[in-house]
């Protein structure tokens, strides 16, 4: 029988419009293989490295084995660091699902193209340095900027 491993993944529907959409985290269960990472995608195996549970051993050898990282950003992603230009698997790795308490998506108004998107982690909750919250921002599927998270502007 396969071992699974539950991982939460927030599930998100993108708006039409422009501008920002801020959604609470929904909740859907994702199973994602512990003992054949070969099943998973990247940013599957970065997220059960970046829970730190059973199967992480299996999940840095599959990251390492499909070169996800750099040698220096896997040293950065085992010490749960993040830095501006790492992937977002590497931001999964680095932190984890545990902590995130939204996401928010900016789309062009025009083309309801994706410009960017937004993790929003609680620093008592992951390993995040910045409180009260962190926003790490995502575009191309990129680390774009690191900042504390201030709900007032948007």
């Amino acid at each position: 029988m396969r071992k699974s491993i539950l991982c939460l993944v927030g599930v998100v529907a993108l708006f039409a419009g422009c501008g920002v959409s801020q959604e609470p985290i929904k909740k859907e269960a994702k199973y994602v293989s512990v003992t054949d990472m070969s099943k998973n995608d990247d940013n599957g195996v970065c997220s059960v490295y970046g829970m730190r549970m059973n199967g992480s051993g299996l999940a840095r050898a599959e990251m390492i084995k499909r070169g996800l990282f750099s040698s220096s950003d896997l040293s950065l992603v085992d010490k749960g660091i993040i830095r501006v230009g790492m992937s977002e698997c590497g931001l999964l790795a680095a932190y984890g699902l545990d902590g995130i308490t939204s996401y928010k998506f900016v789309k062009n108004k025009e083309t309801n193209e994706p410009i960017s998107k937004s993790y929003i982690y609680d620093c008592k909750k992951s390993r995040s340095k910045i409180c009260p919250k962190t926003e790490v921002v995502i575009k191309k599927s990129h680390i774009f900027e690191i900042k504390k998270y201030d709900a007032k502007n948007f």
